[in-house]
């Protein structure tokens, strides 16, 4: 009876070891620090976010091409995004950037509106084709 407990003991053990290194930090893809002013128009946007979604490159997931870099947009219309940590930029490579609107306040007990409600936000949902590269630094983007 001993015997049995020990040897499901060190199985059990080895067990949960195996599953301990399996929830290991994951794969993280190179980033560059991304960050500029966000214009729509010709004119600065104060307010919203943006995100930085990557392509896939030649040979890889296209399911899966990388975490998306997000940044708030900051009352002067600057911006910096962050993929893993805060401020460590974009993945490097292709993206669409599409700018979003900011969430709506909601005071407690409303209802937030529903997706059909028109939102003025000038430019929300558009896109840019950009491609990060290596030490980028600074993008600027307008859209349109």
């Amino acid at each position: 009876m001993i015997r049995q407990c020990a040897r499901f003991s060190s199985i059990a053990v080895a067990t949960f070891s195996l599953l301990l290194v399996g929830c290991g930090e994951s794969y993280q893809m190179g980033t560059t620090p991304v960050s500029g002013k966000v214009t729509c128009n010709g004119e600065p946007v104060t307010s919203g976010s943006i995100v930085f979604r990557p392509h896939a490159k030649p040979g890889e997931n296209a399911a899966y091409p990388g975490k998306p870099a997000i940044g708030q947009i900051q009352s002067d219309g600057s911006y910096t995004v962050s993929t893993y940590t805060e401020g460590d930029g974009a993945i490097i490579g292709k993206h669409t950037v599409r700018l979003q609107a900011p969430e709506p306040d909601v005071a407690e007990g409303e209802e937030p509106p529903g997706p059909e409600e028109e939102i003025d936000f000038p430019c929300n949902g558009s896109e840019l084709e950009i491609e990060v590269m290596g030490g980028e630094g600074t993008v600027n983007l307008d859209f349109t």
